[in-house]
């Protein structure tokens, strides 16, 4: 998280405001592009696992794979488009399918060993994926390397980080689960009733992203990408919260509510719920703080007046991420009830308001519009989820 948190910095202070705009829509487009080969298949593999032992494991996570590599056959080939669009510089273009490709996959082994409740070993392999690599870059750059300080750098970095980290996370799978022993055919059935329980997840995640992400690529198509450069520096700040709240607590949490859910353990479910929605809150909040006292030395450091002169772009990402972490505890209590189609509606409906609003709200009062519509369209989907849980809650068990 601390390395996310400093490449956005180092970006900042040893490239240019241009750069680091190319930086945010690069990013955007992987971050995106990966819920397209996932499809949020693994939300329906999450519940599968959980209700099967050990042994009865393995069929799964293998097909869950070979789902996607089916996916990938479809998409990849897709992603074209967007150097034809100009979205992304077509200079990038093997760094990009590298980085995709790998990106998803260490990803989703991520998630596997969270599933399995391994998150000490899921979180080594997201450092190896988003951290280590980042410190050699720091150091490389602080101390001026040669033919070290462009954005190429970052790709070769973070392509190799990826890759490190899916080694490990297969050969760790291959030390727990003996696959010379799995003798089931491909279930293809099974993978055809993922995908028709994981689709309407998937829309309202690509609707979430829409909300988080739509914002750059509308202040690239009004503004420049100086613009965008500096919503994406502060978004990557703000979007710690996030990051912090999840790694922290949502990932530790939501395999146990599961699986107290699906065994009928009402009191202890209550108990584990009410401990998830204080830690939410209190993480967010606590994090926010720190965000807000820190920025300042931190633009000290890399004396960008045009930075300094949008602090305010912070504040506002800053509530819209606070806003995004409360929603996520209505979230959870309709995922674990199997409410998928309420999820995906509310997650569609702050969707559509949000890119109404950033078509409106950029025009008029540039990217400080994007942040304004960021925040009530959180606040929708939050409203929501909301009155959704409660009623379903009081169905339950």
């Amino acid at each position: 998280m601390l390395a996310k948190f400093l490449l956005i910095v180092y970006i900042g202070k040893y490239l240019s405001i241009d750069d680091l705009g190319e930086y945010g829509l690069f990013v955007t487009t992987i971050t995106i592009a990966i819920y397209f080969l996932g499809m949020d298949f693994y939300t329906y593999n999450t519940r599968e696992i959980l209700a099967k032992g050990k042994d009865d494991r393995l069929p799964l996570i293998r097909d869950q794979f070979i789902f996607h590599l089916v996916v990938y056959v479809v998409v990849l080939p897709l992603m074209l488009s967007v150097f034809a669009m100009g979205i992304i510089n077509i200079e990038y273009i093997i760094y990009f399918y590298l980085i995709l490709v790998f990106e998803h996959l260490s990803q989703e082994l991520y998630r596997l060993y969270t599933t399995l409740q391994k998150p000490i070993f899921a979180n080594t392999l997201l450092f190896l994926r988003t951290g280590l690599w980042v410190y050699v870059i720091i150091v490389f750059w602080h101390f001026h390397i040669p033919n070290t300080t462009n954005l190429k750098t970052i790709w070769y970095g973070w392509s190799i980080g990826s890759f490190i980290s899916i080694l490990i996370g297969i050969s760790y799978i291959f030390k727990e689960y003996n696959f010379y022993k799995l003798k089931k055919n491909i279930n293809w059935s099974w993978i055809k009733q993922g995908v028709k329980v994981s689709i309407p997840l998937f829309i309202g995640t690509l609707a979430y992203k829409i909300i988080e992400f739509c914002d750059r690529y509308m202040i690239d198509y009004y503004m420049t990408k100086a613009d965008v450069g500096i919503y994406t520096f502060f978004g990557g700040i703000a979007n710690s919260i996030n990051i912090i709240v999840f790694t922290t607590v949502v990932m530790i949490y939501y395999p146990i509510l599961i699986s107290l859910y699906q065994h009928s353990k009402t009191l202890e479910y209550e108990n584990e719920l009410r401990s998830f929605t204080f830690k939410t809150i209190l993480v967010s909040f606590i994090v926010a703080i720190a965000i807000i006292f820190l920025v300042f030395p931190i633009l000290d450091f890399m004396d960008k007046n045009n930075l300094k002169e949008h602090i305010h772009i912070l504040y506002l990402l800053v509530i819209a991420n606070i806003l995004l972490n409360i929603t996520l505890v209505p979230h959870y209590i309709l995922y674990v009830m199997k409410k998928d189609l309420i999820i995906r509606n509310s997650s569609m409906i702050g969707a559509i308001l949000n890119i109404l609003l950033n078509l409106v709200l950029i025009q008029y009062y540039g990217i400080s519009g994007a942040a304004i519509a960021t925040i009530f369209s959180f606040t929708a989907i939050g409203i929501l989820k909301y009155t959704s849980s409660r009623k379903y809650r009081n169905d339950s068990f």
